[in-house]
């Protein structure tokens, strides 16, 4: 009978953490469609915009590696994301960010998230974008762009290219 009481308890505790992060991600969300409202959007082609998101988002982090290992509070409890900058944000939070932006102007089925993994090259998880432009697929990962990566790529090509020029 106590372990039920205790799992029940344990239950009604993470619908509560959902619904307060529910609750903080609508405060962030509200920040980032008042930063969009700054620019005219009916003027930008796809291109454009997506280029605008791309750099609006990832230059307002810094990057870290392992961010939701080192600081795992922030994935719940900070209030506003967007109110974060010049800090680093985990990269399954900051593509997020990202998708909200593109979703404004792109469909959904134009924006994907994939994931890698991969140990060996010590890639536990990873979440990146994908975006259909112009009838094909662009991978944008705005995490990793203050680490090198070039647009275009994602973290999975870009090491292996980086471990074959060691190589040569």
């Amino acid at each position: 009978m106590n372990s039920l009481l205790i799992l029940e308890m344990f239950v009604i505790l993470l619908i509560i953490l959902m619904l307060i992060h529910l609750y903080f991600r609508r405060q962030t969300f509200n920040s980032i469609d008042q930063e969009l409202q700054k620019v005219n959007l009916q003027k930008m082609s796809k291109k454009e915009y997506l280029d605008y998101c791309y750099h609006l988002v990832s230059d307002r982090y810094v990057w870290g590696c392992q961010t939701w290992i080192i600081f795992p509070w922030r994935n719940f409890f900070y209030r506003n994301f967007w109110n974060l900058s010049g800090k680093n944000i985990p990269c399954h939070l900051q593509n997020r960010i990202f998708q909200h932006c593109l979703l404004k102007k792109f469909a959904r089925s134009e924006v994907k998230t994939p994931f890698i993994n991969d140990p060996k090259q010590f890639i536990l998880v990873h979440f990146y974008s994908k975006v259909k432009v112009d009838g094909k697929w662009v991978d944008v990962d705005v995490h990793q762009k203050k680490r090198g990566l070039p647009f275009g790529k994602n973290i999975l090509a870009f090491n292996h290219q980086k471990k074959n020029e060691v190589d040569r």
